[in-house]
């Protein structure tokens, strides 16, 4: 068969995609893929050859260039009511690829020089959800690692390319070490030779969840417009049924999501956008099937490791510190960890859980002393 746009899909469709574990040596296999997955990412590439004329594009604002590249910023992402999102929405909703495209993401250097790069980003909804996957170039060179080949958002598959020739290429070739897999924010030479050199690896990392985040948004909005329409809150109220007490509200700084998929299940840990900047507080995480084991925090004794140990099953991605607990018997608690944030975005994994058992995490402020 001569291989060309029209006829590679096919080919990918005959490879013996299953003789590649999925997990090697209890990690995801960086080898591994599916005939689905790779489809997807052939579609992406070719989108980028799409004419510019023809793209839809999702409008970016500028970052600023004396703070460090975020999501956060208040001019990067538009409001979700703008038509240029309307129109991706539609886009998106029907099959078609998203083009997102930014050309000036600032760069700082320690010896004092600034610059500025770009990426380009384009994704879809995937066919099959089981097949959305996050793919990272930089030039020819893939980072399957980046996001341990799971996809930026729910459903989508994405391709974020980077050319290697440009000061944004650079900074992140700096962040590879020698088996050039993921970009590492804690890579030596990376914070040896660049500011915000994390910061703007997390920035690319997180692309995809931003966007996907203001593209989705609509369905919460347009359920709030129907309940205030058909008055749909009061159905049940009246003289005989007055609305309830509002709620105390109840500070939750942290989002701790589930993460499941075919083989396991585990937790992300991150900051909430509207928390703030979380930088030196300390959180003890506990883990247990059914419900972690009670407070104190710091326990006179360990809990039982047979019943429950996640030593090992925990890092932190990025900004973040992770550490073993020691009961005041002088034990490792095998349950529990200590998480200190370090940076205003953080992220720490669980990994490995037992799928069946779906264990339940927690993360409580700590200050000190039992809460």
């Amino acid at each position: 068969m001569r291989l060309n746009h029209s006829t590679i899909s096919q080919r990918v469709d005959t490879l013996p995609w299953e003789d590649v574990e999925r997990r090697h040596l209890g990690e995801p296999n960086a080898a591994w893929s599916t005939a689905g997955r790779i489809n997807e990412l052939l579609i992406l590439s070719a989108a980028l050859d799409t004419p510019v004329e023809e793209r839809v594009v999702f409008p970016l604002g500028p970052l600023e260039r004396s703070l460090a590249p975020s999501w956060k910023q208040d001019k990067i992402l538009p409001e979700r009511d703008d038509p240029q999102v309307e129109l991706c929405r539609g886009a998106l909703d029907e099959g078609n690829v998203i083009h997102v495209i930014h050309e000036g993401i600032p760069i700082k250097t320690k010896n004092g020089k600034r610059d500025s790069g770009s990426f380009h980003l384009v994704l879809k909804n995937a066919s099959v959800e089981e097949d959305a996957e996050a793919h990272f170039y930089r030039g020819q060179i893939s980072l399957p690692m980046n996001l341990k080949r799971e996809p930026g958002a729910p459903g989508i598959a994405s391709l974020l390319i980077v050319e290697a020739d440009c000061p944004l290429g650079d900074l992140l070739r700096s962040s590879e070490g020698p088996a050039h897999m993921k970009w590492n924010t804690s890579e030596p030479s990376l914070n040896e030779n660049y500011h915000w050199g994390p910061s703007t690896i997390r920035l690319l990392n997180n692309a995809v969840k931003a966007v996907v985040e203001v593209l989705r948004s609509e369905a919460t909005e347009a359920e709030d417009f129907l309940n205030d329409l058909f008055g749909l809150k009061s159905i049940r109220q009246g003289p005989d049924n007055p609305d309830p007490p509002p709620a105390e509200p109840i500070e939750r700084p942290l989002y701790v999501n589930p993460r499941i998929s075919d083989h396991e299940h585990g937790y992300t840990i991150r900051g909430r956008p509207e928390a703030g900047d979380l930088t030196g507080r300390r959180y003890v995480v506990r883990v247990g099937y059914n419900k972690p084991h009670p407070n104190p925090l710091i326990p006179n004794r360990a809990p039982d490791s047979r019943v429950f140990d996640i030593d090992g099953m925990y890092h932190a991605t990025t900004g973040a510190q992770v550490e073993q607990i020691i009961s005041e018997d002088g034990e490792i608690c095998p349950d529990r960890f200590m998480l200190t944030i370090e940076e205003e975005e953080f992220e720490v994994e669980i990994e490995g859980l037992d799928l069946q058992l779906k264990a339940k995490a927690i993360a409580t402020l700590f200050e000190g002393g039992d809460d």
